[in-house]
């Protein structure tokens, strides 16, 4: 027997079956004998649980990508918008066109609101899997929040797992003199934190014409900033797990307007940065503003058709049962990601199929081990490890985001390769890289493996736009630009994956749907 427990979690029926992933394959049963071949040499002990939890690609592959027939709607609703994506600028969106009374339908693929914000509920432990704070509470989530009856709480810091020891708080004088190499790499880490906390950061949404310093920095990436200006193969190390699990990219790609904009934040709340989420996570916002408006969101809904017709436009969607249904909007706003409107759009420009063919995405993994017994003694919300390893570039703590206040689940966050991004559909490869992470925590963390109840194995093919070098110059301005009645609001529109972005930008591109209805 191979000697390496699995520790991917199979939930065995009475009856031999098993139900696995129906985020991607619906309702698909699973013979256990198909099961084992799928994760032949693993040892797996009966009862053991497995969740492997995706994206709903089953129906977008069937009528986008290989192109499916279906029936013309019988059903058709007039309204003056559809709002395509529920994640935060689709709620934003909705938010907005709400408070002026306009009527709208807010159309959502999954079974839930929130987009990359996104939970599993374990014993009644909310478990973020994908985003899970912000750093700016503006007057717009404030609003929102407000309405829902809601207020956010301000969580811990970071940490650094270095050499088999916690670091709380990389950016405090007496870590980074425990942590450098040399008194030189001191110097280093201590000017690169000055300069950052006294820069004037460049902001988001991206202005139409950078200035030249912007332009510069769109220009170069965040580890030709560490060449040239703070040699130090420590910071190299830290900020490259920094920029793969925020941005998608690894410091070689991302590129320093992005990084300035995001960083500056992350300096901590002693520094006069706070960060912020709610009880339950960043997903609990949605879901409580998903209630509010009732009927006007329609979850298990995919859009797989938008036209313009006589200055209106026509959406086609393929409700949970397959069928069709037709919405008549004098507006459409489209808040997912952009590779997903020459899917959409028929008669898409060349421009804008050019334009979002660009625009780099970054698929990602996150897994989660639950216990009766408690995982972490470390407080910190987020802790980084050194050296990086290919199984997971941090750990989260959620203990703060949930009323219980327990410390029984930590969750390792693992950008992949976008070569790899198609393996997400496997089962086997889920499994064999949950195994692995789970492997390598559990000796990390000396962890007992024993004690672990769940594993929850998440996996995203585009969460995280990559605000990729050169990006900001040109594509952004060209790829957020409407296309008739159908206007844009995702956080691709800046190539910067933030929820401050996508509020933003909801909010923005509301504004202009309501500017457009008057002339409409």
């Amino acid at each position: 027997m191979n000697s390496r427990r699995s520790f991917v979690k199979t939930l065995l029926y009475t009856t031999g079956s098993l139900y696995v992933g129906s985020s991607l394959f619906g309702c698909k049963k699973v013979e256990k004998a198909e099961l084992e071949q799928h994760i032949s040499g693993s040892d797996i002990r009966a009862m053991e649980q497995i969740s492997l939890v995706r994206q709903r690609v089953r129906r977008a592959h069937t009528y986008l990508r290989d192109h499916q027939s279906f029936p013309e709607p019988t059903v058709v609703k007039e309204l003056d918008c559809v709002i395509i994506g529920s994640g935060y600028a689709g709620i934003t969106a909705a938010h907005i066109l709400r408070k002026e009374k306009k009527s709208f339908v807010l159309i959502e693929n999954e079974d839930r609101p929130g987009g990359a914000a996104v939970n599993y509920t374990w014993n009644d432990i909310e478990i973020p899997l994908g985003s899970s704070y912000f750093v700016d509470y503006s007057d717009t989530l404030k609003s929102m929040s407000k309405e829902v009856g809601i207020s956010p709480i301000t969580i811990n810091g970071d940490a650094l797992f270095y050499k088999g020891e916690y670091y709380n708080d990389f950016w405090k004088e007496d870590t980074m003199k425990v942590l450098a190499s040399s008194p030189k790499e001191l110097e280093i880490l201590q000017k690169f934190k000055k300069d950052v906390l006294a820069m004037e950061v460049p902001t988001y949404p991206v202005s139409p014409t950078l200035n030249k310093q912007h332009h510069e920095y769109d220009l170069q990436s965040v580890e030709s900033l560490i060449n040239n200006k703070y040699p130090s193969e420590l910071l190299r190390e830290y900020l490259n797990l920094y920029t793969l699990s925020s941005m998608g990219g690894e410091v070689s790609k991302v590129n320093l307007y992005s990084f300035f904009n995001f960083y500056q934040s992350e300096m901590g709340e002693e520094n006069g940065y706070p960060r912020y989420s709610f009880v339950g996570g960043t997903h609990t916002l949605p879901k409580m503003y998903s209630q509010l408006i009732g009927d006007s969101f329609q979850p298990n809904t995919m859009a797989v058709r938008i036209e313009q017709i006589d200055k209106k436009v026509h959406i086609t969607c393929i409700n949970n049962e397959d069928k069709p249904i037709k919405y008549i909007a004098n507006s459409c706003i489209l808040s997912t990601q952009k590779f997903l409107a020459q899917h959409l759009i028929p008669d898409l420009p060349a421009i804008y199929r050019e334009t979002f063919s660009k625009i780099e995405y970054a698929p990602y993994t996150t897994i989660h081990l639950c216990a009766n017994e408690p995982l972490t003694n470390n407080s910190a919300f987020d802790t980084w490890v050194l050296p990086k390893s290919k199984h997971f570039v941090d750990i989260v703590n959620p203990t703060q985001l949930n009323k219980k206040k327990t410390n029984t689940v930590v969750s390792l966050f693992n950008p992949i390769p976008q070569d790899l991004r198609h393996n997400l559909l496997s089962d086997e490869f889920a499994i064999q890289l949950t195994e692995n992470a789970v492997d390598y925590a559990c000796k990390l963390m000396k962890i007992n493996k024993d004690i672990l109840q769940q594993v929850v194995f998440f996996g995203w093919g585009h969460m995280l736009v990559v605000p990729t070098v050169g990006s900001h110059s040109m594509l952004t301005q060209l790829s957020n630009k409407p296309l008739g009645s159908i206007f844009f609001a995702h956080t691709d529109n800046d190539c910067a994956p933030a929820i401050e972005n996508a509020v933003a930008h909801g909010e923005y591109t509301a504004n202009m749907v309501l500017q457009h209805l008057k002339t409409s």
